[in-house]
């Protein structure tokens, strides 16, 4: 199962690798080929969603913090809908944490932040960890076309966001 697995990840040892891939359901394990880890910050999530992107910058995890604000507030009543004022502040609060190393408080948090991200960027984003695997899909958009982009998360350790990568397209709708 292990042997289309690809290491990419920096500073991580084989072993942490592997463990890295045993953290999602096994019937998707043999699908993974790349989990590629991303700085351990606080900013983990907002990194490896860049990284997805391609944005690449040194300020990546801020542009996606900003990108995600900016959605927020460009359709501000459906998202008080859906999640009322008060979790809007604290998204809000959570989303302008700009600098580096941050809190719990102001780390990306499944599963509100899913449809945020799928909006922000209009992409079907994958979100995967041993507890749950969910599809978030943008708000605005039509249906799925060819030039849609779907993304895959994986969230590692109860407490780590990593880029996750797959040859065979099984993360596409």
């Amino acid at each position: 199962m292990f042997n289309s697995f690809l290491l990419c990840l920096q500073n991580v040892t084989q072993k942490s690798a592997v463990q890295f891939l045993n953290e999602f359901p096994p019937p998707l394990q043999p699908y993974i080929t790349i989990v590629k880890d991303v700085p351990s910050d606080g900013n983990c999530g907002f990194w490896a969603i860049a990284g997805l992107l391609n944005i690449v910058t040194d300020n990546a995890a801020v542009q996606v913090r900003k990108d995600m604000i900016n959605e927020l507030y460009s359709d501000l009543t459906y998202y008080k809908q859906m999640w009322g004022a008060d979790r809007i502040d604290q998204l809000t609060e959570s989303l302008s944490f700009l600098e580096s190393c941050p809190g719990k408080a102001y780390w990306m948090e499944m599963p509100d932040m899913g449809p945020l991200i799928a909006s922000t960027y209009g992409v079907a984003l994958f979100h995967l960890s041993k507890h749950q695997c969910i599809t978030y899909l943008p708000h605005r958009s039509g249906p799925p076309t060819s030039s849609r982009k779907e993304i895959a998360l994986g969230f590692v350790n109860n407490c780590h966001f990593v880029q996750v990568r797959d040859n065979l397209r099984i993360f596409e709708l």
